[in-house]
């Protein structure tokens, strides 16, 4: 079996999806965000450019919803625009009862 990373990356929607699971499968939480990205300045790719974060939140006992961002800015500009699109995910995924 091809481990996740190796197959798609770090960086990546199975990833997220595989980190949010996990995270619910071992704790007490009942919302669950993951999020893996390139904030740079370095480690982008032709489709990977810097500024790539793939997220993913799931109610314990709901559906997953994950999706990826492409953000612009420097490393701290980056970094900031996804915690305010992690938390705006998670504000909608309780709103929804997700």
């Amino acid at each position: 079996m091809i481990p996740l990373i190796d197959e798609h990356g770090a960086v990546s929607g199975a990833v997220v999806l595989a980190m949010v699971n996990g995270g619910l499968e071992r704790s007490h939480a009942d919302y669950g965000i993951a999020i893996s990205g390139i904030s740079g300045p370095g480690g982008g790719y032709p489709d990977k450019p810097v500024g790539t974060v793939y997220f993913c939140w799931k109610a314990r006992n709901g559906a997953s919803t994950c999706e990826r961002e492409v953000f612009s800015g420097d490393r701290q500009g980056v970094r900031r625009q996804t915690v305010v699109h992690a938390l705006k995910g998670l504000l909608r995924a309780i709103e929804c009862g997700a």
